[in-house]
């Protein structure tokens, strides 16, 4: 089968943090005395608090994202205020989590697995779905096809699902990525490299991508590729282990 390692350790640690949250969430009870001694319980305790704030980390979005955003839908269905954290990849996103500067965060497979695998005490409470065509490999005019970045200079944001997709991409069509130049670079940076003619090449997400093929790029792939071949690549939610046993309801209603 085409599902790599990356595969199954994201299915593990998703696993893991579904089985977290159930249990955090009083799911799983063995029978229905118990489920309804609990119910009784709920009737009776107090409500929980909600925090004055939710720290959320984002790097942008689908149109239903910047709207929710702009317009407040995300704060009234919360209940609470949000402060918006922004990051150009998900390496930005470890790092906060790792300094307690956020609580949730929306982003790629890749570093969110990282993290866990780092340690990090973070739970995976859901996920987003597939990233297909927004994440697609930019290059020169003059390559033509994946064999060509052989000696050629591509970069890529570091730790990010884009970073994975390219490594995979190539792994697929048996290229030996030390013989090409890989550079880890954020997104903005990417484009002021392609505009000062540093790199050939470039694996990122939009809007990022609409400017390199402005600037007379042209996409010879994209993750949509590897989703086909059973590779799957995608957005998902994390929180903080802390943050998520003292706000349930606040979860929930996420």
């Amino acid at each position: 089968m085409l599902f790599g390692t990356h595969f199954h350790l994201k299915n593990a640690v998703l696993s893991v943090g579904v089985l977290s949250f159930a249990l955090l969430t009083g799911c799983g009870n063995n029978s229905q005395q118990n489920n309804e001694t609990k119910a009784e319980a709920s009737q009776t305790a107090p409500a929980a608090e909600l925090p004055k704030e939710v720290r959320f980390a984002w790097g942008g979005g689908p149109r239903v994202w910047v709207l929710g955003k702009a317009d407040g839908d995300f704060e009234k269905a919360l209940g609470t205020k949000i402060k918006w954290v922004e990051f150009a990849s998900g390496a930005d996103v470890i790092n906060y989590f790792a300094a307690n500067e956020i609580d949730i965060a929306r982003f790629g497979s890749s570093p969110a697995v990282a993290g866990i695998t780092r340690g990090l005490p973070i739970e995976i409470i859901g996920l987003e779905g597939l990233i297909s065509g927004a994440e697609r490999l930019i290059v020169r005019p003059d390559i033509k096809n994946l064999q060509d970045l052989v000696g050629k200079k591509v970069a890529f944001p570091a730790n990010s699902t884009a970073q994975y997709a390219l490594e995979q991409a190539l792994a697929l069509n048996k290229i030996d990525k030390s013989k090409i130049k890989l550079i880890p670079l954020k997104p903005a940076e990417i484009v002021s490299a392609w505009t000062r003619g540093d790199i050939d090449a470039a694996y990122v997400w939009g809007p990022f991508t609409q400017q390199l093929e402005k600037e007379g790029g042209k996409e010879i792939y994209r993750t949509t590729t590897l989703n086909e071949k059973g590779i799957l690549v995608y957005n998902n939610f994390a929180v903080r282990k802390e943050f998520a046993e003292n706000t349930l309801t606040l979860l929930l209603n996420f």
